[in-house]
C-alpha cells in the first residue's frame, strides 16, 4: 500500500465509500463528487498510522457508520477512529501545522552528531525538484525536533530517527530531504529508506499540541 500515491488512495477511499453505502452528500453540477477533504498528502513510498479526512453526510454520524466502511476497504486499511464535526469550514490541510516521522535505519552508527550539527544551522538549504524548475529551499524554519533512537545496549544493527517537521502553509520538510542534509545517506540511497509518519497534528501559540480528533 506504500507506494499508491495520494490520488489513488483518494480514488480508494470513494469507491470504498461508495460500496458501503453511506449517506454522504455530494457536490452539484453535471459530476457530482463525495464532499470528503483530506490531510496533507502522504508522500509516495511512506507507511502512517495518520491520515486524516473529513466527510459531508446527508444524516447525522453514527459510530457503525465507520465499521461499516471500515468493513469495505482493502486489506493494510483501517479506519482507527471517527467522529462528528459541527460547522467546520478550514480544510484539515490549512489547520494542520506539524507532522512526526520515524525512520527505521539498519545500521550500527551513532548519527546524534549529524543531526545535533544540523539543528544547530540557522540555514539548511536543499535543492528541490518541481514540474518546471529546481528551486534552492531554506528547511531550517521547518525543522523542529530530531532525535536518534539508537540500539538501547542491544546488539543490534536496527535504529530510529524521529522527526517532527513543519507541514502546511507555513513552509514544509521531507524525512528524505533531512536525511540527504544531514549526510545520513547518499541521494541514491533514500529510496530504501522505511520512513512511517505517526501523527498529523496543530500546535497552537500556547504550545498546545492537537491531533484533528481533537480540534
Amino acid at each position: 500500500m506504500r507506494y499508491l500515491s495520494h490520488l489513488d488512495n483518494v480514488r480508494l477511499f470513494e469507491r470504498a465509500i461508495r460500496r458501503s453505502g453511506l449517506p454522504v452528500d455530494y457536490t452539484q453540477g453535471y459530476h457530482p463528487h463525495i464532499k470528503i477533504s483530506f490531510g496533507p498528502p502522504l508522500q509516495l513510498g511512506y507507511t502512517s498510522e495518520a491520515e486524516f479526512f473529513d466527510l459531508v453526510l446527508e444524516r447525522p454520524f453514527q459510530a457503525s457508520m465507520a465499521d461499516r466502511l471500515s468493513e469495505v476497504l482493502p486489506d493494510g486499511y483501517f479506519i482507527m477512529e471517527a467522529r462528528p464535526v459541527v460547522d467546520k469550514k478550514a480544510s484539515l490541510s490549512s489547520m494542520l501545522n506539524r507532522a512526526v516521522y520515524e525512520i527505521d535505519l539498519i545500521t550500527d552508527t551513532d548519527y546524534s552528531k549529524q543531526l545535533t550539527q544540523l539543528l544547530s544551522n540557522d540555514i539548511v538549504e536543499i535543492e528541490r525538484t518541481t514540474k518546471d524548475e529546481i528551486r534552492v529551499v531554506d528547511i531550517r524554519p521547518a525543522i523542529y525536533v530530531l532525535d536518534f533512537r539508537g540500539h538501547n545496549g542491544e546488539e543490534s544493527e536496527s535504529a530510529k530517527i524521529y522527526m517532527e517537521l513543519g507541514v502546511g502553509n507555513a513552509g514544509y520538510a521531507r524525512p528524505s530531504e533531512i536525511i540527504q542534509a544531514a549526510g545520513i545517506l547518499a541521494p541514491e540511497d533514500l529510496p530504501s529508506l522505511d520512513i512511517h509518519r505517526k501523527d498529523l497534528l496543530y500546535i497552537n501559540e500556547s504550545g498546545e499540541r492537537l491531533t484533528p480528533m481533537e480540534f
